[in-house]
């Protein structure tokens, strides 16, 4: 399905089991007075990034892409839970660099950056069910082929973004079918026990002033189900949310998550909640990774904490589905862009 119809229009709402045309350009762009955006200028309100949390028991490798237009850059990180980065890496590109390959296209694309001390090359194609990983990087190589399609039940989801804009984003926790896994660390072959996927492609004409906080996790519980979740605050939440979990293949799309932490002690544990108590969450802060920008025409405050999630999700049949000491992610995220 086209997300821009024939008028110009983007097409909002969740899309189900559909292949997407990602016609961004065709979108009518227009100001705050309602007059057509055109050029260089919509060209560099368009904005997208991908993550990918790759998750285990033991340690956590992220690593995210991000193209606002006029700024590009990656990020990586390899996390021992018992409490150090073994990698941790902010790679700034130059916008007119050949070097970095990001296309605008969530289901199927080739992503890559490399030079004589990096190389990247990430391939995604979504209707055969494929996402495959390669990085080099200082004294890391990871390799991953994993399987993900439609029986993952991600969510895909386009919503408004202010009076003009809006974003499409993919987000689904719930992937561990691994075809193989590597993981090598100054030669060392790294012990990924029960590793597991999260998920994050999104872009679109976001708001100039975008603030959010996130959550995502994703992994067995001591029943040996999997269990993730897609949680969000302060950003896309008209008419519908990004607020989704998951166990095992089913997904439960949610509404409102209240995420409740003190600002002045952000180590001690969160608290996730929703109105109807179908999910009540705890998180524990174990280290984080951040990012303060304050540029001419971009400000930018970013940090994201790496620990465990505990609790439940209530399950179609009405039962509690308990957790505990579940890696994953949270992030505040403060940006004017």
């Amino acid at each position: 399905m086209n997300i821009i119809d024939k008028n110009g229009d983007v097409v909002t709402g969740l899309i189900e089991n559909q292949e997407i045309s990602f016609n961004y350009k065709d979108y009518k762009l227009l100001n705050f007075f309602d007059k057509e955006v055109k050029g260089l200028k919509k060209r560099f309100k368009f904005h997208h990034f991908n993550y990918y949390g790759l998750l285990s028991d033991k340690y956590v490798l992220a690593f995210a892409f991000v193209d606002l237009g006029y700024i590009k850059n990656m990020f990586l990180y390899l996390y021992d839970y018992k409490g150090k980065f073994l990698v941790k890496k902010e790679i700034k590109i130059n916008p007119l660099s050949k070097k970095f390959t990001f296309p605008p296209n969530p289901d199927k694309y080739e992503i890559s950056y490399k030079t004589k001390k990096a190389d990247f090359l990430i391939k995604k194609d979504f209707s055969k069910g494929k996402l495959k990983a390669k990085i080099e990087i200082d004294n890391l190589e990871a390799n991953f082929d994993l399987k993900y399609n439609n029986d993952n039940a991600p969510l895909k989801i386009v919503i408004p973004a202010g009076h003009n804009g809006w974003t499409f984003t993919e987000k689904c926790s719930n992937i561990n079918d691994f075809k193989n896994l590597s993981i090598i660390f100054n030669g060392e072959k790294l012990d990924f026990t029960n590793p597991s996927l999260i998920y994050d492609w999104s872009g679109g004409y976001l708001k100039r002033e975008t603030n959010w906080v996130w959550a995502s996790f994703s992994g067995l519980n001591s029943d040996n189900k999997l269990v993730g979740a897609n949680f969000a605050a302060m950003v896309n939440e008209t008419y519908n949310t990004e607020n989704i979990y998951w166990i095992d293949k089913d997904s439960y799309k949610e509404e409102a998550i209240r995420f409740k932490y003190d600002k002045s002690s952000i180590y001690d544990t969160w608290i996730l909640e929703n109105k109807a108590k179908t999910i009540k969450l705890e998180f524990s802060p174990r280290d984080e990774i951040n990012d303060n920008t304050n540029a001419f025409i971009v400000k930018n405050s970013f940090r994201q904490f790496i620990g465990k999630f505990s609790g439940y999700f209530i399950d179609k049949n009405n039962e509690k589905v308990e957790f505990k000491d579940i890696s994953g992610v949270t992030e505040i995220h403060k940006a004017l862009w």
